[in-house]
């Protein structure tokens, strides 16, 4: 249920606008029914790290539908870790490098734990989004390797 609740309506605003820039993408790797069971698994399994570390206390909870976006954002990135991603809106930068980032950010924020956001729900969904991907699709891991390896030009990675 946590996972259709949110905190504030930026919260949600900033979730569903990421929605709205993976649904071509999810909708071309999985059946409409797929998207839903892989939407509502990601909501409970990148909660269970947090629910686990908080079993004891009776006043846990979370909300927020972070942990099931991060899985679709990051389910894009093995077929395109050099595609672009703007940050705030303005700051380009390749997916591969915005993933590092996010997945450390996640990390280190869900260490600190002084803040009210489910950092680990994100780094646990954006890594079940990739396993996903990789089980439905073991040739994206190639495909991943491959431009790992050889990535694109900065004139051609930024169109100029």
């Amino acid at each position: 249920m946590g996972g259709f609740l949110h905190a504030d309506q930026m919260h949600l605003f900033f979730n569903m606008f990421t929605l709205y820039f993976t649904k071509d993408f999810l909708a071309s790797i999985f059946k409409p029914w797929e998207i839903i069971i892989f939407y509502l698994v990601a909501i409970a399994v990148s909660g269970v790290p947090d629910f686990i570390k908080n079993k004891d206390n009776p006043y846990y909870a979370a909300i927020g539908a972070s942990g099931a976006v991060s899985a679709a954002l990051f389910s894009l990135l093995l077929f395109n870790p050099w595609g672009i991603v703007y940050v705030f809106f303005f700051i380009p930068l390749p997916f591969v490098v915005f993933a590092l980032l996010y997945l450390y950010y996640s990390y280190y924020m869900s260490k600190k734990n002084y803040d009210n956001i489910g950092h680990m729900a994100h780094f646990t969904g954006a890594i079940f989004g990739m396993l996903v991907v990789a089980l439905k699709y073991p040739e994206s891991l190639l495909t991943f390797i491959y431009s790992i390896a050889h990535p694109p030009s900065i004139g051609q990675m930024f169109g100029f």
